[in-house]
């Protein structure tokens, strides 16, 4: 019996680029609100993208860190933020299929 285990990595991201369009800006923090309320269309490959403040759960505070940040009110993101990679924090966030 031959039997192989595979484990797909998840991809690389950056974090808050919730659109994936290569920058951080409003329209982000207002997708994470259209994800809590089943409302967005294109999810990204990697849901920590959407973990904004990486707390290990994606919630309003995620959208309200990003609007901070953004508005120069509150710090930038943890990594990977200015360039894409992976998530240095162990979580149960899972990337899309």
């Amino acid at each position: 019996d031959n039997v192989f285990t595979y484990t797909h990595p998840a991809p690389v991201f950056t974090r808050c680029d919730v659109n994936v369009d290569g920058k951080v800006d409003t329209v982000d923090g207002i997708q994470i609100v259209s994800f809590l309320g089943g409302q967005l269309v294109n999810i990204p490959a990697n849901l920590d993208a959407l973990d904004a403040d990486d707390d290990r759960a994606i919630d309003q505070d995620d959208a309200l860190y990003i609007l901070d940040f953004f508005t120069g009110v509150g710090s930038a993101p943890p990594p990977p933020f200015s360039t894409p990679g992976l998530d240095p924090t162990p979580d149960n966030i899972t990337s899309c299929p």
